[in-house]
């Protein structure tokens, strides 16, 4: 029960005279978040930078990794974990998830095992959008929806555009019956909002990049008068991919890179730091690399830094600089040593822009780095790992949370002490507190002791209690809740569920959080509960 890591069981059954034995697979895990710390530095040629570390959380659950770069850090190990493990499964997550992963083998030399689990990265996340379209041939946000997402839809056709230029085999029915629903959306189109005309300016840079563009739509939003910086970018790289640079260049001669700081948490997910992500891809493609300089630096430090970024931001900013470099044809040529303890040393040499190394071991150790390259080069030590101890503190941040526990006839009962067999009630009541307006896409994690079973009310027939959410996902241990939220309003959510085995289990923290913007927050610290005779 200490351990983690995945291992198996062997189960004896006995009926008569007759004896089988299994081998049950099992996964030993804990509900702790995982913690990341960083060290790094910036290494002037032929100096040496060292640096002691400890390993982070409990044995079993660490990595390490050194990293080198001839180009500022991106945190691309910490950011691309934080994209993979991300729980949730609506389509800009899905896509978020999988998109960076098409461009890391332009960025860094893989290791075969790397490129292979990559590939099913990828090949997964494919297979996963083909339930999101719909009959229009757009993309629904959760999967059984029946309406489309405009930005989800851009968003995947832009992941599934980029995997198939990379080698990947995307099914040709999905992409023409995208492309069909996008150029009838393109020539419909008649907004005046900033994420309306977003969406519609990422639409066609989108239709171009498949080498369908259209140029009336195209055309009509050109003569638009005071276009969003973003939008401006994403035209004239639309321009540009069409086959006309010297219209893209009028429409974004004299154009500004500083875009207003924002954040949406619905329709397009975005931000300030996302739109210059987006005009550093327009630059990338128009071959401005001067000009996008002081994207590049913006946005490498905010990646590198402890900052936290959704998973718009996330992916959308890597996918960026990927590009940016990727466009470039200046080979670098690094040229390192380096060392662990007192280790011997050992040479790199490679025109990779991104070296990476796992360390095999991670425990408390010292590691020695040698620039010998000519140039600055930007060393990092990366340790993860998952910490013995669950979060004990509550917290409330726009949001307020109460949590109670009740019999099926309503009486308030304590979780701590439970008996065996009991059938009961997790009512989670949820409130906007009306300082920042409605609140979209907000997401509430429970996740129950495994002495606990959940009724899952969509297969067992059960009715609908409390409010109905968007979306919701029941799991082994755990129940995502997906919703909205009014200023001023209440949600009451109710999972129904069984005390099925004995035993001290532990109650993790309870939280909800706005999933684009994680400052709107609350939560109810976890604790140990028993199931007793």
């Amino acid at each position: 029960r200490n351990a983690l890591g995945k291992g198996s069981v062997k189960v004896t059954a006995r009926s008569g005279s007759n004896v089988a034995v299994y081998e049950v697979d099992i996964d030993v895990r804990t509900p702790n978040p995982r913690i990341t710390d960083v060290f790094s530095s910036v290494v002037e040629s032929d100096e040496t930078w060292s640096q002691n570390y400890t390993a982070v959380g409990m044995a079993g659950t660490n990595n390490g990794y050194l990293e080198v770069s001839s180009i500022p850090p991106l945190n691309l190990s910490q950011r691309l974990k934080y994209l993979i493990r991300y729980p949730y499964g609506c389509i800009e997550q899905t896509t978020s998830s999988g998109f960076p992963q098409v461009y890391l083998s332009s960025l860094m030399e893989l290791p075969s095992k790397q490129k292979s689990e990559i590939a099913t990265n990828i090949k997964a996340t494919i297979d996963r959008l083909k339930g999101f379209q719909i009959q229009s041939g757009g993309f629904a946000y959760w999967p059984g929806s029946t309406k489309a997402s405009d930005w989800g839809t851009n968003y995947g056709g832009h992941f599934l555009l980029e995997a198939k230029k990379a080698g990947y085999n995307v099914p040709s029915m999905l992409l023409n019956n995208w492309k069909s629903f996008q150029a009838k959306e393109a020539r419909k189109w008649n907004g005046s909002k900033r994420a309306e005309e977003l969406t519609q300016s990422y639409r066609l840079f989108l239709l171009a990049l498949a080498k369908s563009p259209e140029m009336g739509a195209m055309n009509r939003m050109r003569v638009k008068k005071s276009l969003y910086t973003a939008s401006k970018w994403n035209l004239a790289a639309a321009y540009h991919l069409a086959g006309q640079p010297e219209i893209a260049q009028q429409i974004v001669a004299g154009a500004s890179t500083n875009v207003d700081d924002y954040q949406e948490l619905g329709y397009t997910y975005g931000s300030g730091f996302r739109d210059k992500a987006i005009i550093l891809q327009a630059l990338s493609i128009m071959g401005e690399r001067a000009k996008a300089t002081p994207l590049v630096e913006a946005i490498s430090e905010r990646l590198s830094s402890k900052k936290w970024l959704n998973t718009q931001e996330t992916a959308y900013s890597l996918v960026a600089m990927a590009k940016y470099i990727g466009e470039s044809d200046t080979k670098t040529d690094m040229k390192f040593s380096y060392r662990f303890g007192s280790g011997s040393w050992k040479e790199v040499d490679t025109e990779e822009k991104i070296w990476q190394y796992e360390m095999a071991k991670v425990g408390a150790g010292k590691v020695e780095f040698k620039n010998e390259s000519g140039g600055l080069m930007y060393a990092r030590v990366i340790l993860d790992g998952i910490p013995a101890k669950g979060d004990k503190t509550d917290a409330s941040e726009g949001l307020l949370l109460l949590t109670e526990y009740k019999d099926m006839d309503g009486n308030k009962i304590d979780p701590s002490e439970i008996q065996q067999g009991t059938d009961f009630k997790a009512e989670v009541t949820i409130r906007n507190t009306g300082v920042r307006g409605e609140y979209k896409e907000l997401a509430l994690d429970q996740i129950f002791p495994s002495g606990w079973e959940i009724h899952n009310s969509r297969l067992d027939g059960s009715n609908q209690l409390g409010a109905t959410p968007d979306y919701q996902d029941f799991r082994d241990d755990r129940v995502y809740t997906f919703f909205d939220l009014k200023q001023g309003a209440t949600k009451k959510f109710v999972i129904l569920l069984n005390a099925s085995y004995k035993g001290d289990f532990y109650l993790p923290t309870v939280t909800c959080s706005a999933m684009y913007d994680k400052s709107i927050n609350a939560r109810k610290h976890g604790e140990w509960v028993k199931v007793v005779d």
